[in-house]
């Protein structure tokens, strides 16, 4: 071989080698392994893997071989089964990662050992932490919305969760079945509403809308019988607030803990009534979709239902003048209590001449011990002489034309319109020189 072939086949060679090398790098350069290992590469694991939810391959042997056209940065999914159980890992892939050759991902062995209970609410995604039980058996508290323990404390049975949520505690019960076991987690999802309602706490109503409603409702339905309207008494009101908070604690009925009922509670409130009636009612079991006007509808239409509170709200007599709503709510109950009396005398005279007429205002077989405040309204034809006393005594001095000693003497006159103290036994004495047509109302509640 003379020194010139020698030269030519050295330079083959050498730009043989060269692309040799270029090609090996551009080779090198253009393609990727994504290695899956357990413990730290000394164990291959297979399985599915997914960039992105796009299913890139199968690495079989724990190696997919990739070309790097198509491969961004994302979250890489690793999904498989190990032992008779399905994984799924997350992992981030980064653009630096996307200059090597060789990405290795790295498995725990205490994670393919492991189950990891989540619990979320569904539409917002917000982690629900709390204490986890299997059958009553304590197994941890999630935190950030997860348990991790090992697969072997777990068994087919009933999952609890119960914690606080918006400073209100929840308790929540999921299944859990023998073939949640194939899987290395399980997602306990719970609908937005469903935990509203859960936490759901009535105290936070307005109990005072709550008895405006009743109210309102109740003179509606009187107003479609063409009933008189009832007037809204703040202290009867008043004494049914305290009612429905008390029957919170000694339980729903019309008498309390002490014998006491309705009549007795106005009594010591010294509301004067000649007649007296209460409506209960008890909503149970609410939650967040419900509003104060609900409750009040739902306690109206109740009484509607039943014959006897019926007749207090429906009262064809017009026997009752006045009404006042109370409410008191908490947890998920809110108990209502309406009472009512009759708080008016309204009375028409045609009075003779030369005739004495007596109508009590505070009639003394009523079982109370206080003076009452009253409005009185009169309207004569005539001009009449009246006078407020102290007994019907006066009536037959009147009648026997002897001296007369009132507490209040009107002179002559054609009306009164006065708010004044009656004590007991007090009354309304008439005396009248001509024939005269009289109206008297009387209002125990001005």
């Amino acid at each position: 071989m003379n020194l010139k072939y020698a030269a030519v086949v050295l330079c083959i060679a050498v730009l043989a080698a060269l692309f040799g090398v270029f090609y090996y790098n551009q080779v090198y350069l253009s393609e990727i392994n994504f290695n899956f290992y357990i413990d730290e590469g000394t164990q291959p694991i297979e399985g599915n893997v997914y960039l992105n939810g796009v299913l890139l391959g199968f690495a079989e042997n724990g190696v997919l071989p990739l070309k790097k056209d198509g491969i961004v940065p994302g979250f890489l999914y690793f999904a498989g089964e190990y032992q008779g159980r399905n994984f799924n890992f997350s992992y981030g892939i980064y653009g630096s990662d996307l200059k090597k050759h060789d990405l290795n991902f790295i498995v725990r062995p205490d994670k393919l050992n492991s189950f990891t209970l989540n619990f979320y609410i569904s539409e917002t995604g917000d982690p629900i932490n709390g204490g986890v039980y299997l059958n009553n058996k304590y197994l941890g508290n999630a935190e950030r919305g997860m348990l991790e323990l090992s697969v072997s404390r777990l068994f087919p049975g009933t999952i609890t969760l119960n914690g606080t949520y918006e400073e209100k505690n929840f308790e929540f019960y999921f299944g859990f079945r023998k073939e949640d076991l194939g899987y290395f987690q399980k997602n306990f999802v719970i609908p937005e509403q469903r935990m509203n309602d859960e936490v759901f706490d009535s105290s936070k109503l307005n109990a005072g809308k709550i008895e405006s409603a009743v109210f309102d409702l109740v003179n509606g339905e009187r107003k479609k019988q063409e009933i008189k309207q009832l007037k809204w008494n703040e202290k009867v009101s008043g004494v049914a607030r305290g009612y429905s908070e008390s029957m919170s604690v000694s339980g729903f009925h019309h008498k309390d803990a002490e014998g006491w009922d309705v009549k007795d509670r106005l009594k010591e409130d010294n509301i004067f009534y000649s007649l007296a009636g209460e409506n209960l009612f008890l909503a149970e079991n609410l939650n967040s979709r419900m509003n104060e006007y609900d409750i009040a509808k739902m306690a109206v239409e109740g009484w509607l239902k039943s014959p006897g509170h019926r007749s207090l709200v429906l009262d064809i007599d017009e026997l009752y003048s006045d009404a006042g709503a109370g409410a008191y709510c908490m947890e998920k109950y809110c108990y209502v209590a309406l009472n009512f009396i009759s708080a008016e005398k309204s009375i028409n005279y045609n009075i003779e001449l030369d005739n004495c007429v007596f109508i009590r205002i505070y009639d003394p077989v009523y079982p109370f011990n206080f003076d009452v405040k009253v409005r009185l309204n009169l309207n004569s034809t005539k001009e009449i002489r009246a006078y407020i006393v102290s007994n019907r005594s006066e009536f037959d001095s009147c009648l026997r034309r002897n001296t007369i000693n009132p507490v209040k003497d009107y002179k002559y006159v054609k009306v009164i319109d006065e708010i004044l103290t009656a004590k007991k036994g007090y009354g309304l004495l008439l005396e009248s020189k001509e024939y005269s047509d009289i109206s008297i109302f009387i209002d125990y509640s001005p």
